[in-house]
């Protein structure tokens, strides 16, 4: 369940905080931006950026309903 936690709610949540810290300030094309956090959110349109973010989420969803409900009908 930690790694649940920090793998699946924590680290997107935190790339989150940061996207929209750099999107408010409109530097989420700079260089340094694009190089760390550029694979999240390149083919998405710029207000989009929290998208793969919401797939990441629905995923991790996904996941948790199928081990932990496979668990309750053994």
């Amino acid at each position: 369940i930690p790694a649940l936690i920090i793998w699946g709610i924590g680290m997107p949540a935190y790339a989150m905080v940061r996207l929209r810290g750099h999107y408010k300030r409109g530097a989420i094309f700079n260089k340094e931006v694009l190089s760390k956090f550029g694979f999240l959110y390149n083919g998405y349109k710029t207000d989009r950026y929290y998208w793969e973010l919401t797939i990441l989420y629905r995923k991790c969803l996904i996941v948790f309903i199928l081990v932990f409900f496979s668990l309750i009908s053994i």
